[in-house]
C-alpha cells in the first residue's frame, strides 16, 4: 500500500494507510510536509504508550472498569507501508501502567474501529493493507477480566469491497456496522443480530449515493444508554454529497430503521470533515468531535468536541470544547469513537499529522466530567504508532 499524500482517496481499490487510521486533513489539500519519501521505521516499541499527563487521574471508584486502547506500530520504507504491528493495551482501573494482552505484527492487516460490548468483549474491523477494504470483524472474548492473552476470532466475513467506518452495538447487544462502498458509489449501515451470533443481518439502511465525491460515503454512529429517552434509536452522523462537496447531517432511526428526523442543528454543508466520532454520554446528550480542516476553497474548521441535547430532531447546542493542538485526526477511519467511564470523563484519540512524519504526535486525552479543558492522558511511543481506538469494559 502506498501512502500517496495526506489526502483521502479510493481509487482502485487502493487507500492510502494514512486515511485509513484517520490521519488525513481535507480533501480540497493542504496540511503540513513530512518525510513520506524516506524509509521509516517505528520510533517506539509496540505496546509501550506512556502516561504524560494525568491519566488515571479519575481512576479513584473506577476499580474493576478498565481503559483498553488499540495502538498500531507501523513499518514503512519510502512510501509503502509493509507491516502494521497490531497492539491491545490494557489500562485496569484506568492506571498509569499497561499490559498488552495482544500484540502480533501482520503484513497483509491491521485491526481498526475498536468497540466493546455489554458482555466485555473487544471487537475490532480487520483492514486489508494491500486492498484497502474490510474482510471481517474480530472479538476478542473476556476483555472484562483483564486476562494475561485476548485471542482474535472472526465473527463476521464482510461483503467484498467494503470499508468498515464505525461500529456500535445497541442495547439489546445487535452491532450495527457503517460499510461504505471503496469506490464511493454509497454506504449502507448494516444490524447484524445477536440473536443468530451475527451471523445473519436484519436491518440495512442505505444512505448515501455519493456520486463520485471523495470520502463521502460514510457515517459515524452511536446509541444512547439503557433508561435515557431515546434508548431504542440509533444516531448516524452521515456524509452527503452538498454541491459536489461532502457535508454532514445527523439523523435517528428506530430499532427498525426508520428515518425518526434530521437535527436541524446538526447538519453542515460545503466543508469537507470525515472526522465526525459519536458518543452519548449517561444522560443521553449526543457528543460530536470534529477534526481540523483548512484548505483552500473550504470552510476551515477548527477541532472540537461539541455537545447537544438529547433531543434528535431539535436538539440544542450546549457547549464548543477546543481539542488541544487543533489535530487533524481522531483515530480510527473516519475518527474513532470517545468513550465514557463509569465517572462520566470523556475518552478520545487524537493526531497532529500523517503517520511516520517528523513532529506527528499520536495522544489520547480525558475531558474530566463538570469541565472544558481536555487534559493529555496517555502519547503513544512516536510519530509510527497510531491510536486506532479505545473502549471501556464494562460497557456503562
Amino acid at each position: 500500500m502506498q501512502m500517496k499524500s495526506n489526502v483521502f482517496q479510493r481509487q482502485g481499490l487502493i487507500l492510502i494507510l494514512l486515511s485509513m487510521v484517520g490521519l488525513m486533513l481535507t480533501a480540497c489539500g493542504g496540511g503540513g510536509g513530512g518525510d513520506s519519501g524516506t524509509a521509516s521505521t517505528p520510533t517506539g516499541t509496540p505496546g509501550t504508550t506512556v502516561a504524560t499527563g494525568p491519566g488515571g487521574t479519575n481512576a479513584t471508584g473506577q476499580t474493576g472498569y478498565s481503559l483498553y486502547v488499540q495502538e498500531g506500530a507501523v513499518t514503512q520504507s519510502g512510501s509503502t507501508i509493509s507491516s502494521v504491528m497490531n497492539s491491545v493495551l490494557d489500562y485496569a482501573s484506568f492506571g498509569t501502567t499497561a499490559t498488552t494482552p495482544y500484540n502480533a505484527s501482520s503484513s497483509s492487516f491491521y485491526y481498526n474501529d475498536m468497540v466493546s460490548d455489554a458482555a466485555g468483549n473487544l471487537w475490532a474491523a480487520q483492514d486489508s493493507i494491500s486492498s484497502g477494504t474490510s474482510t471481517a470483524i474480530v472479538k476478542f472474548p473476556g476483555a472484562k477480566t483483564n486476562p494475561a492473552t485476548l485471542t482474535p476470532t472472526s465473527v463476521i466475513t464482510l461483503p467484498a469491497n467494503v470499508l468498515v467506518s464505525s461500529m456500535v452495538f445497541d442495547n439489546s447487544g445487535n452491532l450495527w456496522v457503517d460499510q461504505d462502498n471503496t469506490n464511493d458509489t454509497g454506504a449502507s449501515i448494516v444490524e447484524y443480530t445477536a440473536a443468530s451470533s451475527f451471523a445473519s443481518t436484519s436491518t440495512t439502511i442505505t444512505y448515501s449515493t455519493a456520486g463520485g465525491v471523495s470520502g463521502c460515503s460514510h457515517a459515524n454512529l452511536a446509541v444512547p444508554p439503557s433508561g435515557t429517552t431515546y434508548a431504542g434509536n440509533l444516531y448516524a452522523y452521515e456524509a452527503f454529497n452538498s454541491a459536489g462537496q461532502c457535508g454532514k447531517k445527523m439523523v435517528g432511526y428506530n430499532a427498525s430503521g426508520a428515518d425518526v428526523g434530521i437535527s436541524a442543528a446538526m447538519v453542515t454543508t460545503n466543508w469537507y470533515s470525515n472526522q465526525n466520532p459519536l458518543a452519548v454520554d449517561p444522560t443521553g446528550n449526543i457528543w460530536v468531535a470534529s477534526a481540523s480542516v483548512a484548505c483552500s476553497g473550504c470552510t476551515s474548521v477548527t477541532a472540537t468536541l461539541k455537545e447537544y441535547s438529547s433531543d434528535t430532531i431539535n436538539g440544542a447546542l450546549l457547549q464548543t470544547i477546543n481539542i488541544p493542538g487543533n489535530p487533524s485526526g481522531l483515530g480510527g477511519e473516519n475518527g474513532a469513537a470517545p468513550v465514557f467511564d463509569y465517572k462520566g470523563n470523556l475518552w478520545f484519540t487524537t493526531s497532529t499529522g500523517n503517520i511516520c512524519n517528523s513532529g506527528t504526535t499520536n495522544s489520547i486525552y480525558e475531558l474530566p466530567v463538570g469541565t472544558t479543558t481536555p487534559v493529555l492522558a496517555y502519547a503513544s511511543s512516536g510519530s509510527c504508532n497510531p491510536f486506532f481506538g479505545v473502549a471501556v469494559t464494562p460497557v456503562l
